[in-house]
């Protein structure tokens, strides 16, 4: 059974993440954190985390930022990679899920921009601790968690995978600190860690 992360993780969506969280704390008059320590520290709820750093923001506001943000720089797509991995375990019929603290709708609305809906057998959207997602997929499948895998792109991700015993893989794609990322992953508890999705793949084929 494979567990996907959402954004950063199926969406190549890292860079719009990062730049709603500078705008939100600048407005706020706080000071943003630099991308390594954005990488190091981020964890849901997203707007405990932006008023951490000095913002006050509905949730409202947040989200009629992100789209402008989108809109501006072009709508985020999924990670190149991303399509042959999904294609490659559909064709072993591996169940896969997205596991994610985004909203649902939102999460579902995009499967369908991209037309990638297929390839889910399920969305655990909206929990902020991934945890309990993870938990929910083990459970439905009644599988021992060595046989699930956690992908995801974020310390917390890989931090629930380690709490629920399932194999973590980390996505470490975040542009010009690849390396970095890789390694705040491997370090918060991820079995592997690759640049990109696409490495990721090139694993898969060398029989990771």
């Amino acid at each position: 059974v494979v567990g996907f992360d959402w954004n950063g993780t199926i969406m190549a969506d890292n860079d719009l993440m990062y730049m709603v969280v500078c705008e939100h704390v600048a407005l706020g008059l706080g000071k943003p954190p630099t991308v390594p320590e954005f990488l190091r520290s981020f964890k849901p709820p997203y707007l405990d985390y932006i008023r951490h750093y000095g913002a006050v923001v509905p949730e409202s506001q947040n989200w009629s930022m992100w789209d402008d943000m989108a809109r501006e720089i072009g709508h985020p797509v999924v990670h190149t990679g991303v399509p042959p991995v999904l294609e490659r375990f559909s064709r072993r019929e591996i169940p896969v899920y997205v596991i994610s603290a985004n909203q649902r709708h939102r999460v579902e609305e995009e499967m369908a921009r991209q037309h990638i809906r297929e390839f889910f057998r399920g969305i655990h959207a909206g929990d902020q601790d991934k945890v309990g997602g993870i938990t929910k997929v083990l459970t439905e499948h009644s599988v021992s968690p060595n046989k699930m895998v956690y992908i995801g792109d974020m310390p917390v991700d890989m931090q629930a995978a380690k709490k629920t015993g399932v194999i973590g893989i980390g996505i470490g794609s975040a542009r010009g600190h690849e390396e970095e990322h890789c390694k705040i992953l491997l370090e918060a508890g991820a079995t592997h860690a690759f640049s990109s999705v696409a490495k990721f793949h090139d694993a898969l084929i060398r029989g990771l």
